[in-house]
């Protein structure tokens, strides 16, 4: 009889520990769904997903942008400036780290103790991030998932953590503002094709390939490097932690032939809350519209400082002051 009796016993416990879990815990070990992520993977992830850890700033701004607490902590530490848009609550996360192609300073032991139900990877969708996200998920086994981070893909990419995260009326709400702004910037575009186009020099200390994307779709030709005798309409400045090539490139004699910067018209790329022409931002949305307002002047009607203001109250609920924007705007050159 007791032999009859003890091929339940195992299943009993189970299900009674089951029973003995908070709700939510027991949903999520009872219930998973499968999704495709952006490289054709499947992935089964949790129907109710709470915690996310983002493998980079960038991912971590989108999905703060829909669920400011799914957010598990920062990839690195926030600066004062970058906390003025975070809210205070979320000032102390821990930081965790970053893992992408360039960098792997992820936190591996806090990130298995945080525990997240989901890892997002938000970059390229080609093999070499496809096969980054499988490394990932091995060492961290945790579902990890690709999202599309292309510029024309981003309110798709919206749309799915809205999704994911039980948030679809704030992700598609968020996927229809940036439809919208990609539809007013290739309108601009197209009726700027008649004219002729503006040329820039990018003055950078690292490799700015994926610029070509953003400048091609606000209609702008790169010219060569500073070396060539070719003078652009005007030059961006990327911006860098330690030195200062905007002040380099503005006081340097030997470049005061160059008409743009005779005429003032060198602009350094802002970065806040994250840099506006940086490779997977969401805050790209801001910058292909900018540099077609500083590209184009006398063909751009839009008050981009509203823009700036209606951008930053949509996906992070702040309020930026006239002084905000203006100390914002300073070192870019434009003022509004």
């Amino acid at each position: 009889m007791m032999a009859g009796y003890g091929k339940w016993i195992v299943p009993l416990i189970i299900l009674i520990l089951l029973l003995l879990l908070p709700r939510g815990t027991y949903e999520a070990v009872m219930k998973t769904q499968e999704i495709t992520d952006h490289v054709g993977r499947t992935v089964s992830v949790p129907s109710r997903i709470n915690k996310v850890y983002g493998t980079t700033q960038e991912a971590s701004f989108l999905i703060y942008a829909i669920e400011p607490q799914a957010i598990i902590g920062w990839n690195r530490g926030l600066s004062p400036d970058l906390e003025f848009f975070i809210q205070d609550q979320y000032h102390h996360l821990p930081t965790i780290g970053t893992w992408n192609e360039e960098y792997e300073t992820a936190q591996i032991s806090t990130i298995k103790e945080i525990q997240p139900d989901l890892v997002i990877h938000l970059a390229p969708a080609d093999l070499p991030n496809m096969l980054l996200v499988e490394e990932i998920q091995t060492e961290l086994e945790i579902p990890t998932i690709l999202i599309d981070s292309s510029l024309l893909s981003l309110p798709a990419a919206l749309r799915l953590v809205g999704n994911l995260l039980d948030k679809e009326i704030r992700g598609n709400t968020l996927a229809v503002y940036a439809e919208n702004t990609l539809q007013r910037i290739e309108t601009l575009e197209k009726n700027l094709r008649a004219v002729e186009k503006a040329s820039v020099y990018v003055v950078s200390e690292t490799d700015t390939d994926y610029l070509e994307e953003l400048l091609a779709y606000a209609g702008i030709m790169e010219l060569p490097k500073l070396d060539t005798p070719q003078n652009p309409d005007f030059m961006l400045v990327m911006p860098h932690t330690i030195t200062d090539p905007y002040r380099k490139i503005t006081h340097d004699p030997q470049l005061a032939h160059i008409g743009a910067i005779a005429d003032q018209r060198v602009y350094e790329i802002p970065t806040l809350p994250l840099n506006w022409l940086g490779p997977n931002s969401l805050c790209r949305l801001l910058g292909v519209e900018w540099l077609i307002s500083i590209a184009y002047p006398a063909y751009y009607s839009v008050d981009f400082a509203e823009i700036f203001v209606e951008f930053m109250d949509v996906f992070y609920e702040k309020n930026v002051s006239p002084e905000m924007l203006h100390w914002i705007f300073e070192r870019s050159g434009t003022f509004y």
